[in-house]
């Protein structure tokens, strides 16, 4: 970005030099704009030839700099401190407009005619008190056009803002403007800050309008681009975000369909009372509602008459509704990631996000409901890996997903076995269906459920996509290929696993 146009107020336009409660600005700016990185097309400070202040001078100004006398003047103004002009706006004041000669001198407009009383004699007070602080504009009458409300066409007083663009060494009035006009007919000003409408105003030309554009023609030679450095932090951090909430949503997805099939296998009472039954280690790797007896969730309509193991599982994918939403959503036409993604995700993500679980839904439609979630998911990660560039933006999104991943991994393994699998094939059974490893397992060992293979799998094998190993080698990858300061960030062999063999590298800044 080589030239900003700002808007902002000069005091918002940088929090870290100007007002620290500003968010509006950007941080950094005066020091960029002060090693000449960017340059501010309004600079800093510009803002004071807006002053009222000015408004009496101007004839004078333009007489002294320019050689020559305004071509359009302004409504009649008077600064306040001098003292004939003070006289005058104290015996004139039903005829003036009043303004602060500066932002924050004084009241933000004062209309004489409406004042009445006390507020009179207070303001007069106060403008003989400061009249430095103070403007005094004549009331100009604007025009009337013709605006059609509920009513049918009223009168309202409207003006023309007019624009001027520097050309060369002169500058050119455009035809046309912005039309305002007030939306109540006595307002005594008309500004956007007032309620004013606005509209663009049009000229038509005497011909067709020629095409002008500042882009090179297509046949103009360009110069070849690989890169995909240019992420704004912000972008950064959502696409990271995205691939934790994508990820976690699957894996409780896929832990709760495995759950259901549970249901349909042992029934209502075997799923909770068995010993073997994999509720309390799902209970410990991520939070489950209380129990279905005591659980608010019982007590609302929409969850009424459920068997309790089928209200758990229910519970559980509603709990994680905010986060597939942020992941559905995360592609939204306003998004900062949406140039990121395709179409396609885009429209996946929506179909999904408006299928929801209806009000007591059967294991069959519920079910479905979680297959088509994963399903979704599943498609959005084959995307991010068959059609975004290998650019930071794809880096942050898949190191999200590898972190994710890997916790989720971690957790369950740690819940299970703090449970007692090494004693139960079904908790076994339930690792394997969660990191969806199951077929694999089943192919390296035909018989039987072992403990050793199965954290082997799940934990240590490089060479399996679902496990924690995997996904600490793939972030190693991503921080690799992040920019990054040489001085400050390593990534060096840390401790060797015996039983594997397979270096763990650990970062730190």
């Amino acid at each position: 970005m080589d030239v900003i146009f700002r808007q902002p107020e000069d005091d918002y336009c940088d929090p870290l030099e100007l007002r620290p409660d500003s968010s509006l600005g950007v941080p950094g700016l005066i020091e960029a704009a002060r090693a000449g990185q960017v340059a501010v097309a309004n600079a800093l400070g510009t803002g004071l030839l807006q002053s009222p202040a000015f408004l009496p001078f101007l004839p004078r100004i333009a007489r002294v700099f320019l050689g020559e006398d305004l071509r359009l003047d302004s409504a009649p103004a008077l600064w306040c401190g001098e003292p004939a002009a003070l006289s005058h706006v104290v015996a004139h004041l039903d005829r003036l407009m009043i303004r602060p000669a500066w932002p924050g001198a004084g009241p933000a407009l004062v209309v004489g005619e409406r004042l009445r009383g006390d507020q009179r004699e207070d303001f007069l007070s106060l403008l003989r008190a400061h009249p430095e602080h103070f403007v005094a504009q004549e009331q100009v009458s604007p025009g009337h056009t013709p605006i059609l409300s509920g009513a049918g066409l009223v009168p309202r007083p409207s003006v023309l803002r007019g624009y001027a663009v520097f050309a060369k060494e002169d500058y050119l009035v455009m035809p046309g403007g912005l039309s305002l006009a007030a939306a109540d007919a006595k307002a005594p000003i008309i500004a956007l800050a007032q309620g004013a409408w606005a509209k663009d105003l049009w000229v038509r030309g005497e011909g067709p309008v020629g095409h002008f554009s500042l882009l090179p023609p297509a046949t103009h030679s360009v110069e070849l681009s690989r890169g995909g450095a240019d992420l704004p932090s912000r972008s950064a951090d959502n696409l990271f975000w995205l691939g934790r909430y994508v990820e976690r949503a699957e894996a409780m997805a896929r832990l709760a369909r495995h759950l259901l099939g549970r249901l349909a296998d042992v029934g209502d009472a075997g799923i909770m009372s068995s010993p073997s039954s994999a509720l309390p280690a799902c209970s410990k790797c991520s939070p489950l509602p209380p129990s279905a007896s005591r659980s608010r969730w019982r007590k609302s309509s929409r969850w009424r008459g459920w068997p309790a193991p089928l209200l758990v599982v229910a519970t559980r994918v509603a709990a994680q509704h905010p986060a597939r939403g942020i992941a559905f959503g995360g592609g939204g036409p306003r998004s900062p990631v949406r140039r990121y993604l395709s179409r396609a995700g885009g429209a996946g993500r929506r179909g999904t996000a408006s299928r929801g679980l209806v009000t007591k839904p059967s294991l069959g439609t519920l079910t479905g409901f979680l297959d088509r979630v994963i399903t979704s998911l599943s498609a959005l990660s084959g995307l991010a890996m068959e059609s975004m560039t290998r650019g930071h933006g794809w880096r942050f999104l898949d190191m999200g997903r590898r972190l994710e991943r890997a916790l989720q991994g971690l957790s369950l393994l740690r819940a299970a076995f703090a449970s007692g699998a090494e004693r139960d094939g079904a908790l076994l059974e339930t690792l394997l269906a969660v990191a969806d490893s199951s077929i694999t397992y089943r192919r390296r060992y035909l018989a039987g459920l072992h403990p050793a293979a199965v954290v082997d799998l799940l934990l240590v094998d490089d060479g399996n996509p679902r496990a924690v190993l995997f996904q600490i080698e793939a972030l190693r990858e991503h921080l690799l290929h992040l920019p990054r300061d040489a001085t400050r960030l390593a990534c060096v062999p840390r401790s060797v696993w015996p039983w594997r063999r397979s270096r763990v590298f650990n970062c730190w800044m």
